[in-house]
């Protein structure tokens, strides 16, 4: 196979555009419900808090090393540095976008999300096949360390 993976995550703009075009709609549907001011204030400082505690620590994973031989995953966080991960759950591969959730050792969650635009298109074939065909491998490196 094509085992380890050693992938960089870079900045999406598929991303970017994603975050912008749903933050105009979500703000375009305040202005137009009638809501007051005050309320409206109040849910963009909601917003605003769950943005940058939600979407900005799934955008800390910079580099995955990935290898499938040897059943093991690690990620390079920018405030954690290198990081093992126990297993990956809730695979998501949809058109235009990767999304899983990595359990590291720590047993805190790490969700990383990978547009297209982040990496070379072969990279992020591979990273979709890894994910197709490791996920079965994880769960049977989970079931016997259970």
């Amino acid at each position: 196979m094509f085992s380890p993976l050693n992938l960089e995550i870079n900045a999406s703009l598929g991303f970017r555009f994603c975050s912008l075009a749903c933050s105009v709609v979500a703000l375009c549907a305040l202005v137009y419900s009638g809501l007051n001011d005050a309320l409206i204030a109040l849910i963009l400082i909601v917003w605003a808090a769950l943005t940058f505690s939600l979407v900005l620590p799934r955008l800390s994973v910079s580099q995955i090393v990935w290898d499938l031989d040897r059943l093991s995953m690690k990620l390079l966080c920018k405030d954690k540095g290198w990081v093992s991960a126990l297993r990956i759950e809730k695979i998501h591969l949809l058109p235009g976008v990767c999304f899983f959730k990595v359990i590291p050792v720590s047993g805190s969650c790490i969700y990383i999300c990978v547009f297209p635009d982040s990496m070379s298109k072969n990279d992020y074939r591979r990273l979709k096949v890894a994910l197709s065909l490791g996920k079965l491998s994880f769960a049977a490196t989970e079931a016997t360390h259970s």
